[in-house]
């Protein structure tokens, strides 16, 4: 899995690489909305897991200009401290889930391994 990993805490931003690799996951790091749009292509990434709240460019924003940008595609997973979105602006983006802070990393990992899961009829 190639997963693309935006948020201003660098500590945690740290965290959640190292446990996204130790289970296989090649991972790109950005620390804020500006960085990661100048990283995300179509067909780059498998999954993009981002901060809500950023300096800048947050991270609805960064979703939007990806999707604008001709990204309509690659999975994208939130994190928040507040509930920023409705479900239907979160379908509508792609936004398959988001994440309240604190959350568990391991529910992460969970989540973003049912992204690769095979589909089933």
């Amino acid at each position: 899995m190639r997963l693309l990993i935006v948020d201003d805490e660098g500590a945690l931003r740290e965290i959640l690489a190292e446990e996204f690799e130790s289970h296989g996951a090649i991972v790109t790091s950005a620390g804020d909305g500006r960085a990661a749009l100048e990283l995300w292509r179509p067909d780059r990434f498998d999954a993009v897991l981002s901060d809500m709240r950023m300096p800048e460019i947050d991270g609805l924003t960064l979703v939007r200009r990806a999707r604008a940008a001709g990204d309509l595609r690659t999975p994208v997973l939130l994190c928040s401290g507040y509930n920023d979105i409705d479900d239907e602006e979160r379908r509508k983006l792609g936004i398959v889930e988001v994440f309240a802070k604190p959350f568990k990393v391991s529910e992460l990992l969970a989540r973003v391994a049912q992204l690769r899961a095979p589909k089933r009829d």
